[in-house]
């Protein structure tokens, strides 16, 4: 039994944010220290690190470890949680409530009174601990991303950042702010339509009369979502097909979020730099043959209800497809009017 480096979890550092910020005691499933940074003036950074270091010094003034260096929530009730050597990763959050700032940290495991805290011993003593810095160095499980649509490669982030910069772009052409090179803008539309997601379907458009409320969009996880995914993991390039946008990236240091919003950037940019297309607004042969306009046509059609664009990396996630990043999103019919 040895004690582990801790890693710092992003997903847990969020959902400690959503807790502290509350400003109520933490009542979750999870083990957490939690207090209060009350000097003034407030300094969070040297606040957070006189609580820990008093949190960790709990077992210097409590009676020895007994009986197997047992957890005792009486007298080491912060230092114990610290100290529990199955815990791999960790995270804090602070917030200001009143007159005080709450810090709060959360942990992926939480020590009970019939378990050792550790084994006494010679440090990274057991067979297989690579050890550094006098801990041993673990691969934990970090918490999963949250994902409302199960059978995409979207975070629930990552779905509101497709819908959001969605009707962002669609608002601009909506309003007639669009920037056109033919005509200075594009025309203004009378019908586009407003997207929702699936995990915000409460929200309100608060856009005006330029966009639709009553022929909303949304991201589509069963009928779209879940093909695309399909699709994306077959680590190709796919086919050029009508009704979607493929986006690549030939680099790997980049997220899935970022891949994400620099796709739906290109595509909509692709009204500028394909050309523009005037005051008419009929899909064309001359605009199918367009690559940046007809990226553009693909996801700002005013007809359309229902999107997704699942994200896949490689090599950071599987499918060992080198220094490729896919998007996908869906599309748009010859001879049928963009704008209504």
């Amino acid at each position: 039994m040895w004690l582990a480096a801790l890693v710092w979890d992003c997903n847990l550092e969020q959902e400690a944010h959503n807790e502290v910020k509350k400003c109520t005691d933490y009542g979750g499933k999870r083990a957490a220290n939690e207090d209060e940074i009350t000097g003034k003036p407030c300094n969070v950074t040297s606040g957070a690190k006189d609580i820990l270091k008093k949190w960790w010094k709990e077992v210097v003034n409590a009676p020895a470890l007994k009986d197997g260096n047992k957890y005792n929530k009486n007298t080491i009730p912060h230092f114990g949680v610290m100290a529990f050597h199955e815990t791999t990763i960790m995270a804090c959050a602070y917030e200001k409530c009143d007159a005080s700032t709450k810090l709060l940290c959360l942990y992926n495991k939480k020590p009970s009174g019939n378990k050792p805290l550790y084994t006494a011993g010679d440090m990274c003593a057991d067979a297989g601990c690579k050890c550094i810095d006098r801990l041993c160095q673990t691969e934990p499980k970090h918490i999963a991303d949250s994902s409302t649509c199960k059978k995409a490669l979207m975070t629930d982030e990552m779905e509101k950042t497709a819908v959001d910069m969605h009707n962002y772009y669609r608002r601009l052409i909506a309003t007639g702010w669009a920037e056109d090179p033919k005509s200075l803008y594009a025309p203004r539309a009378s019908k586009m339509n407003y997207l929702v997601g699936l995990s915000f379907n409460g929200h309100n458009n608060k856009s005006g009369t330029a966009m639709k409320d009553t022929k909303m969009q949304k991201f589509d996880c069963d009928n779209l979502a879940a093909p695309m995914k399909t699709a994306i993991n077959k680590c190709q390039v796919p086919a050029d097909t009508a009704g979607q946008n493929v986006h690549v990236i030939n680099r790997w240091d980049i997220s899935r979020q970022a891949a994400l919003e620099e796709a739906i950037t290109t595509w909509y940019e692709g009204l500028q730099k394909g050309g523009g297309i005037g005051e008419d607004t009929i899909y064309t042969p001359e605009m199918e043959a367009n690559k940046m306009l007809k990226q553009y046509a693909t996801v700002q059609d005013s007809n359309k209800r229902t999107f997704s664009a699942p994200v896949e990396t490689d090599p950071i996630y599987t499918h060992f497809c080198p220094f490729k990043m896919k998007l996908i999103s869906g599309g748009s019919a010859l001879e049928r009017r963009l704008i209504q």
